[in-house]
Order: C-alpha cells, then structure tokens, then sequence
C-alpha cells in the first residue's frame, strides 16, 4: 500500500507547525460558527434588493 503524503513540501524545516495552525483555526472557525446558519441573512428583496450582485 502506498503512503499518502499530507503535504506537498517537506515541513520539517519550517519552523511552525502547520498542523497546530490547522487545528488553531478550526478552533476559531467552529467558534464563529451560528447555529441559526443560513437563516442568519437576510433575503435579498425589498429595501435591501439593491445590493444584489449582478
């Protein structure tokens, strides 16, 4: 069985972990996350129609 590598680079040279700031990240991410999700915005009509992209 082949071994999947997770990064193209070799990381051992840098001097951060990129696994750590991955995790770090998601950490933050999933603490801005809404439980209400899509339902947190707005529709796009009425007065608010003309900051539809187009």
């Amino acid at each position: 069985m082949t071994e999947i590598k997770k990064y193209s680079i070799d990381t051992s040279s840098l001097d951060f972990d990129p696994d750590k700031i991955r995790e770090k990240y998601y950490q933050e991410r999933d603490k801005r996350f809404r439980k209400d999700g899509f339902a947190q915005y707005k529709d796009t009509a009425g007065e608010f129609a003309g900051f539809i992209d187009t």
